[in-house]
């Protein structure tokens, strides 16, 4: 989808026999063009714009968003829901993740499905599959920029914001309970207790699921299609052996060893 503001005076331009959409104060970056009318609100709000690229079928939106201004470039912003909480929320509705955790695209993204978006430090094949694509198609030109990217600070690689599947515990349920537990544990200094009671009675949700490799995991069992296992001997089961071995078991054990006695193909998961 595309993002406009609902602030800001658009237009429509012609420039050698085509037709633009522009925030009317950016207009110069058109060069030479005729102004052919101004655009309402209520135009952007029914309008619907076609993929540059013909692999990815479909019309897109153009929504009104708070956070777009006209101070550099169009006046318009590229939405995607997947790599950027605000964009996310503007577009309100279920997607399929087009990238995955290894930095491939998915399979069924058209033209780089199965193709690296990033890897390592550098950015993969598929991103210049997209270059070469929009050049190919005479819809987009080469200039050379330096941009400031996010890396690991710890390995230097590039990092992608994304949306990803996530555990919250609904502190709301359960919180007299937990602040009654949080008053019984020692605390050194003791003041430290006040910051995490603190944070407790003014959460309605808390994040447990956090990607870091040195944090507590959780116990559970995923199969390929993404659908967490819930049966009570199963988690037993996890239990037990976490309880015998330590936390570090859960590195060390295999599903086989987890759904032993059960009837699940552990291959699923």
């Amino acid at each position: 989808a595309i993002s406009y503001s609902d602030d800001v005076s658009y237009g429509v331009y012609e420039k050698d026999g085509k037709s633009f959409y522009i925030a009317n104060n950016l207009c110069a970056a058109l060069g030479e063009a005729n102004f052919i009318r101004d655009l309402t609100a209520e135009e952007l709000s029914e309008t619907e714009v076609s993929h540059p690229l013909s692999e990815f079928d479909g019309n897109r939106p153009l929504l009104a968003a708070s956070y777009v201004t006209a101070t550099t470039g169009s006046g318009f912003v590229h939405v995607g829901p997947a790599h950027d909480v605000n964009d996310w929320a503007l577009w309100g509705k279920a997607f399929n993740e087009p990238l995955l955790p290894n930095g491939k695209f998915a399979d069924d993204v058209p033209l780089v499905g199965g193709m690296n978006a990033i890897k390592g430090k550098n950015f993969g094949d598929g991103n210049q599959a997209i270059i070469d694509a929009i050049i190919t198609r005479g819809i987009g030109w080469v200039e050379e920029k330096t941009m400031s990217l996010p890396h690991s600070w710890r390995s230097g690689a590039l990092l992608f914001p994304m949306a990803t599947r996530q555990w919250f515990l609904r502190v709301q349920d359960i919180k007299e309970p937990m602040i009654a537990c949080l008053n019984d544990i020692p605390f050194y200094p003791p003041t430290a207790r006040n910051r995490i009671v603190g944070m407790v009675s003014s959460r309605p949700d808390w994040l447990i699921s956090r990607q870091r490799v040195w944090g507590t995991p959780m116990g559970l069992l995923i199969d390929q299609d993404g659908s967490v296992l819930r049966d009570k001997t199963v988690l037993e089961n996890i239990r037990r052996i976490v309880e015998e071995g330590d936390i570090l078991a859960w590195n060390q054990i295999t599903p086989k060893e987890i759904l032993a006695d059960t009837d699940y193909d552990y291959t699923q998961y």
